[in-house]
């Protein structure tokens, strides 16, 4: 169901997670932040189910509210219920942060999960963002590091290597002119 919201004297309909104007086309950045917020200041994600939260916090993050996706994951992790709903949540508030230029976010929030649910909630798309932060802050030691360990976390998973994984691993390397 398409969502309606008037802003300025003018009509706007949400289109999955987008919001375009009359003729169907899609606003701006700016404008879709200023009818996240408008649309959000209208709910409680405390109140939403876990599903609710992440498909709002999703909502957002594909129109780039990366604020409002997180506020709306941390309510979903508030109401997840099992280790996987944590699992699945983590790379997509670890993405907003990084988005939001605050990789150090994402480090604590990996530190912070690991302590609070252990290793068995570390995935390769959660190491992969958190190796990626570590080359944001220009510490390429530590995001060898995490590379390294999440090729351990899918070798043990029986996984395959994502593209982005491999990225990462030779940003991190070109970091320490370890190749061409």
């Amino acid at each position: 169901m398409d969502k309606k919201r008037e802003y300025n004297g003018k009509a706007y309909i949400r289109r999955n997670a987008l919001w375009v104007d009359e003729h169907n086309m899609v606003v701006p950045t700016y404008l879709q932040s200023i009818l996240n917020k408008l649309e959000a200041s209208e709910e409680n994600p405390d109140e939403m189910s876990y599903e609710e939260a992440k498909r709002q916090g999703d909502k957002y993050k594909q129109s780039e509210s990366y604020s409002l996706a997180i506020r709306y994951y941390e309510a979903a992790l508030d109401a997840t219920e099992n280790r996987s709903q944590v699992a699945a949540l983590l790379p997509r508030i670890t993405s907003c942060y990084r988005k939001l230029h605050r990789p150090e976010k994402v480090i604590a929030l990996l530190a912070e999960m690991k302590r609070t649910y252990g290793e068995g909630i570390i995935n390769e798309a959660l190491l992969t963002s958190a190796a990626a932060a570590y080359c944001d802050m220009d510490k390429p030691e530590e995001a060898i590091r995490c590379c390294k360990w999440a090729y351990k976390v899918l070798k043990n998973k029986k996984g395959e290597f994502s593209g982005e994984l491999s990225l990462v691993f030779e940003r991190a390397q070109k970091m320490l002119g370890l190749s061409d």
